[in-house]
């Protein structure tokens, strides 16, 4: 049941008179409908109380938490850890004005060797829905279509009563980076290596299902390596602030880890536990980082750039853009074309579902599948072999992600240049974009022996 008062943990002589604790939602009047297109917040569960009111707080809110879900209940260091992380993230989400909310996948899978496990998170979560703290709408997909993309992941959102009682509590939104840090040990963060199996194959009804998290040994010392070299960089990150978008650490996910040939060698990728890595590329020319606008330094046509160095064959270069082959042809479509053929084995006999969607549900009327293919191998003869090549995208990942760690790594040690990975690009200030093209060419040739093209944006 609802409470109609909020719990009495004492305001104190900090408590927030910014005008932004005042921002409320009518939560009474949001309808599931319009949440589509409501922006939303990671809730990553990576921070810890940092400050005394932070810390204070979590304490005694644990406490009366539990005390209100029964005399069973008992505030336990699991529960005030979680507790403290999801307060966290929702502090963060009131920080925006109108106030966001939080988005969580809620599969117990999605917690698999997270810091806030499945069973630590679901009992605050619960105990602060029952009191009326939260507001949770469910995910859903569309009816009988598991992976299908239609869909929305579930969604937190912070209630007047929650907002108001961590400002009487000193823990005002828009300072919630003071209360709330990252660890300072690796050992109490996410570990940031992560590890799944093939992806299966699509479905007949067009649904692509998603690769699996396994569990690996974390001693393993190529692990250890890798690890280390992801906490470093988070480490060196944390103190640097992007703008526009949201980020707590970076983590590197592998793949294929069932595959007999596996050896830390398939694929990982440095994703972002935030959101930066998916807003639109409209949005990304807003970012700031520090305060400064940010540029996007972008590998064009990595992979297929790394497979001709890893071949031994020149690149052609059309004006040093390998997707401008034909001017009647958008780049965009021979892009489309080459990045699904190297993701898969062979050829396609159509476009896949992700592409229509991108460039057009008649994407195969204007442009057939089977021509493009014809043009790309007659332009791109490397591109003429893929089916018997012994390269496969997960090398071709592979190699791309260690160019980009040992870039991004080396600017923000050795030049104090933060930089945010997307895949094949940095993301980094607008005043350092000389030294990090440069620090990006020399990565590539650090792996491949040569140089790559860049882009700016």
């Amino acid at each position: 049941m609802k409470n109609t008062e909020t719990p009495h943990i004492g305001a104190t002589d900090a408590a927030c008179p910014s005008a932004a604790n005042d921002r409320v939602i009518d939560f009474e009047t949001v309808e599931v409908v319009d949440l589509k297109s409501v922006p939303s917040v990671n809730m990553s569960l990576l921070r810890v109380a940092a400050s005394a009111e932070a810390d204070a707080f979590i304490t005694t809110f644990a406490t009366q938490l539990c005390q209100a879900a029964g005399p069973k209940t008992r505030s336990t260091k699991a529960y005030r850890t979680a507790l403290a992380a999801i307060i966290a993230d929702l502090l963060k989400s009131a920080s925006y004005d109108p106030i966001r909310p939080c988005y969580r996948p809620m599969a117990c899978g999605d917690f698999t060797g997270r810091r806030i496990a499945y069973k630590a998170f679901k009992r605050p979560i619960r105990h602060l829905l029952d009191s009326g703290f939260i507001t949770i709408e469910k995910g859903w997909c569309e009816p009988g279509r598991v992976f299908a993309k239609e869909g929305q992941v579930t969604r937190i959102w912070a209630t007047a009563s929650l907002i108001n009682l961590l400002s009487e509590s000193g823990l005002c939104a828009d300072d919630w980076r003071q209360h709330f840090t990252l660890p300072t040990k690796p050992t109490d963060c996410d570990f940031p290596i992560r590890l799944k199996v093939t992806r299966p194959k699509r479905k007949p009804n067009g649904d692509h299902p998603k690769a699996q998290y396994m569990a690996f040994d974390k001693t393993d010392p190529r692990v250890v390596v890798l690890a280390n070299l992801m906490n470093e960089f988070n480490r060196l990150m944390a103190p640097h602030v992007l703008g526009g978008a949201e980020h707590d650490a970076f983590y590197r996910t592998f793949n294929c880890g069932d595959d007999p040939d596996f050896a830390w060698n398939m694929s990982g990728r440095i994703y972002s536990a935030g959101g930066y890595q998916n807003v639109s590329k409209a949005d990304r020319k807003k970012l700031t980082i520090n305060g400064e606008p940010a540029v996007e330094v972008d590998i064009r046509a990595s992979h297929l750039t790394i497979l001709h160095a890893l071949e031994g064959v020149p690149l052609p270069s059309g004006d040093n853009d390998p997707f401008d082959l034909d001017p009647a042809i958008h780049r965009k479509v021979i892009k489309a074309w080459v990045a699904m053929t190297l993701g898969h084995t062979g050829y396609h006999h159509m476009w896949s579902p992700d592409i229509k969607e991108r460039l057009g549900a008649d994407l195969q009327k204007r442009h057939p599948v089977r021509t493009i293919e014809a043009l790309v191998r007659a332009k791109i003869p490397l591109l003429d072999k893929w089916e018997t090549s012994s390269i496969r995208w997960q090398k071709l990942q592979h190699i791309e992600s260690e160019i980009i760690l040992r870039a991004a790594l080396g600017l923000v040690k050795n030049f104090n240049c933060p930089c945010y990975p997307l895949h094949d690009s940095l993301i980094a200030p607008a005043s350092k974009v000389g030294i990090v093209k440069l620090r990006l060419k020399s990565s590539f040739h650090h792996y491949l022996g040569i140089y790559p093209y860049l882009s700016v944006e």
